[in-house]
């Protein structure tokens, strides 16, 4: 007779927790792609920034060196230069907020493979646990029909005496 595994429940609960911690990796996997994703945008948007009014700080210089630029045009592009590097700022700034969730999401995902390590673990603990069950179990029989089979022969052995 087929003995069940008392602990099969248990068995069906971790292998559902490895289940469940794998599909949470999955979601942050998907998590720090889009948090990276984020931050090289940020990175791009400020690099542009800083490419154009670099360029058109040296096409406004030429001008200057020129004598093209009277003082209403150095006023307003003192203001624009104001403006610009507000912009920049701000663009720097919202760079170190994609860096930080970018940082907090990797954390996040070496967290999550930590638990789907730790979840296999222990449902593999339980499974060889299992496996040492249903060995013994076999065994058990094997030696309870083969002492039957002792059992028959010694009793046919001691009629024909």
């Amino acid at each position: 007779m087929k003995r069940r595994y008392p602990l099969e429940a248990l068995k069906t609960v971790r292998d559902r927790a490895v289940s469940e911690r794998i599909s949470e990796l999955s979601e942050q996997v998907t998590e720090t792609a889009e948090r990276r994703a984020a931050l090289a945008r940020a990175e791009e948007r400020r690099r542009t920034h800083e490419e154009r009014v670099r360029d058109t700080n040296l096409a406004e210089r030429d001008r200057v060196e020129a004598g093209l630029a009277r003082a209403a045009d150095l006023q307003a592009r003192a203001a624009w230069e104001r403006g610009q590097n507000e912009r920049l700022d701000a663009l720097a700034s919202a760079e170190r907020d994609a860096a930080r969730a970018s940082t907090e999401a990797e954390r996040a995902l070496a967290d999550a493979r930590a638990e789907v390590a730790r979840a296999r673990a222990e449902a593999k603990a339980v499974e060889r646990h299992r496996d040492r069950f249903v060995l013994e179990h076999e065994r058990r029989e094997e030696l309870a029909l083969e002492d039957a089979i002792q059992d028959v022969v010694a009793a046919r052995l001691g009629r024909r005496v």
